[in-house]
């Protein structure tokens, strides 16, 4: 598992498919990019899961994987294990109610719905919560 370009981050941000998983009113299309609070892990050419410690234990969590990745399982599995290497005990996924395709993922690998902000996340003028969805040292996916 390597750590992931600045331009490839921004590549797979403006991806179509993927932009239109994440993308909220006020954040123009050009506009995205590496932040760096973040820890951007590469997936082949797939796309990328970025990580952001907030505090000693609990990093928040981000997958962006382009339309046909293929072994979606087994990325998240490995990136999820090279961060635990790296001493992450905590995983925090902040998603937007309307990312349904990133709710079931995160439940298929043993995240739990832990709160949720209320009018957090704006598409298309309308307001939407943003679900948390926590997980702590262990998670799985459905079948191991």
């Amino acid at each position: 598992m390597k750590d992931a370009e600045p331009d490839f981050v921004a590549d797979v941000m403006r991806d179509p498919h993927v932009w239109e998983c994440v993308r909220e009113d006020g954040v123009a299309r050009d506009e995205v990019g590496p932040d760096a609070q973040y820890t951007y892990l590469r997936v082949g050419d797939a796309g990328f899961m970025m990580f952001r410690r907030i505090d000693g234990v609990a990093w928040e969590v981000h997958v962006a994987l382009r339309r046909g990745a293929g072994a979606v399982d087994q990325v998240y599995r490995d990136c999820l294990a090279e961060m635990q290497r790296r001493g992450v005990q905590q995983f925090i996924a902040p998603i937007p109610e309307w990312n349904r395709a990133a709710l079931l993922l995160a439940r298929r690998f043993g995240f739990r719905r832990i709160g949720e902000i209320e009018r957090r996340a704006i598409r298309d003028g309308k307001h939407y919560p943003l679900i948390l969805m926590g997980c702590d040292d262990e998670f799985r996916s459905e079948g191991s």
